[in-house]
């Protein structure tokens, strides 16, 4: 008894430990949205202690969604399907934060539950907007190129016309089709 004991406290070290490690914020919520547990990556994150964000509902953390939306939501989840959704969480000073945020709704004694895993994508937005305003000017060079290739066969077949006016032969090809 013992020896299995031993064992289950062992175990419970390592599960507090890699949980407490955890490079993502880790959040177990119960059926009404209530924070019961946290991890400190948690706390990191939002700047906050893990006082005030236990027993606090879930939209302190998350205020892109009324509670009623986050239990809708949560409810029409099967049990065990993982679920994956962008959103922004609140830290302490009021800035907000996007994360990705991977969860589940689980059943234990009778009673649900839900986690969720919430990793910061600070850095991949920012990248993601810097390629989106890259495209945005690639785009805006490459209408202003088109327009101005344009205006040249234009111009080209205007003077092809003239020359033939004239007499003369036409000096550019313009056919571009192949």
């Amino acid at each position: 008894l013992k020896d299995a004991q031993k064992a289950v406290q062992a175990s419970e070290a390592k599960y507090k430990n890699l949980v407490e490690t955890a490079s993502d914020a880790i959040y177990w919520i119960n059926a009404d949205g209530t924070i019961i547990d946290t991890n400190q990556t948690a706390c990191d994150i939002l700047q906050k202690k893990r006082n005030e964000i236990i027993g606090k509902k879930i939209v302190t953390v998350d205020p892109n969604y009324p509670l009623a939306d986050f239990l809708e939501f949560w409810n029409s989840i099967p049990y065990g399907k993982q679920v994956i959704f962008e959103t922004t969480h609140i830290k302490k000073d009021k800035s907000l934060i996007p994360v990705e945020v991977s969860g589940k709704k689980y059943k234990l004694n009778n009673k649900v539950f839900y986690y969720g895993i919430a990793r910061d994508i600070t850095e991949r937005k920012q990248a993601e907007n810097k390629l989106k305003q890259k495209m945005k000017e690639l785009e805006r060079f490459n209408t202003l190129m088109v327009g101005r290739e344009i205006k040249m066969v234009d111009l080209k077949k205007e003077i092809n016309e003239l020359l033939v006016t004239l007499g003369k032969e036409p000096k550019y090809d313009t056919d571009f089709t192949e």
